[in-house]
């Protein structure tokens, strides 16, 4: 790969720890402002780290501002050219979670159903978890979109939201010198990964886990968020922003005053429903999995077919080298 292709910033040191992550992370408060380095142009860097933060691919993030004007033009992906030269996703707002009220998008402008808005594509900002000088692992650092985990199984190899993550996400958001820096990874979907043995509450659960899978794209498992949990000790790292343009895709989000535009966002991780009353009366019964609260609690499950969780892809990354 050219060099030139590649332009790394690095503004900070990251140390690998020996397990699955280094959590190198836990250093960095997350950050309400998305604001992408300066001099991060598409056309001629593949990635960028900066301040702790890997800036990689594109997605539609934050909705128009009002002093742009969208012009006719309309490139091959169908994206919108704007009056200030950028590229813009046009989206109709989709059926809004049933608990819906006060959603706004960040320029204060209500979310409501029906109504058409642009969204500017935009790097995606990953947080680091890992870096030993050859590549990095990084988790998506806000919510993306929002999709149900499946319509009817909690089997990760054969979920909906995996094939959509290795297809339709990651042709859409990385062009072909982005994607040949990410890296196949095994992904361990076993019942440990899951947070539970083989037998639960005195139940089988085996066949709540899938076999291995070999993903670019992946969710991170029950157990690997809770070793960043406590590493951290500290779930405002586990917190994650609705970008505007789930908000638009029909994320659920938080409307109190401290956890304004928050998400709930899937792990890959299969889980049994709530015990209702400590009993064996499950308050599920239809296949679930984990997922992250609003507030960073690691401790949350949703059956499957909920439209609403959001999405917070994570990968690896080979990282340019010297002598490459």
């Amino acid at each position: 790969m050219k060099k030139s292709k590649i332009l790394l910033l690095i503004v900070c040191v990251l140390t690998f720890v020996s397990a699955l992550f280094a959590f190198s992370a836990c250093d960095n408060q997350v950050s309400d402002d998305n604001k992408v380095p300066d001099d991060f142009e598409s056309s001629n860097i593949t990635y960028e780290i900066a301040d702790g933060y890997l800036y990689f691919g594109r997605y539609p993030q934050t909705i128009k501002a009002e002093n742009v004007t969208i012009t006719s033009t309309i490139n091959e992906n169908g994206y919108c050219l704007g009056s200030d030269g950028e590229w813009y996703a046009k989206i109709t707002v989709a059926n809004q979670p049933y608990n819906a009220s006060n959603y706004a998008f960040t320029n204060g402008i209500s979310v409501n159903t029906g109504d058409t808005h642009y969204f500017k594509l935009e790097p995606i900002k990953w947080q680091i978890l890992a870096n030993d000088g050859e590549s990095v692992s990084v988790v998506c650092a806000s919510i993306i979109v929002n999709k149900p985990y499946d319509d009817g199984s909690n089997n990760y190899a054969q979920s909906k939201i995996r094939a959509w993550l290795n297809d339709e996400f990651y042709n859409t958001a990385f062009n072909n010198l982005q994607k040949e820096l990410i890296l196949t990874t095994e992904v361990d979907n076993s019942a440990e990964s899951a947070g539970y043995p083989t037998s639960e509450y005195g139940l089988e659960v085996n066949n709540h886990v899938s076999a291995n899978t070999h993903d670019k794209i992946y969710l991170l498992s029950y157990q690997e968020i809770l070793a960043f949990n406590e590493a951290c000790k500290n779930a405002k790292m586990l917190e994650r922003l609705t970008s505007d343009y789930a908000r638009a895709m029909g994320a659920e989000m938080i409307t109190t005053t401290q956890y304004y535009g928050n998400g709930f966002w899937w792990l890959r991780s299969p889980k049994f429903g709530e015990l209702a009353g400590g009993g064996l009366d499950f308050i599920h019964t239809s296949p679930c999995a984990r997922l992250v609260w609003a507030d960073g609690n690691i401790t949350g499950v949703s059956d499957v077919f909920t439209e609403h969780i959001g999405v917070v892809p994570a990968l690896q990354i080979r990282l340019n080298v010297a002598g490459e």
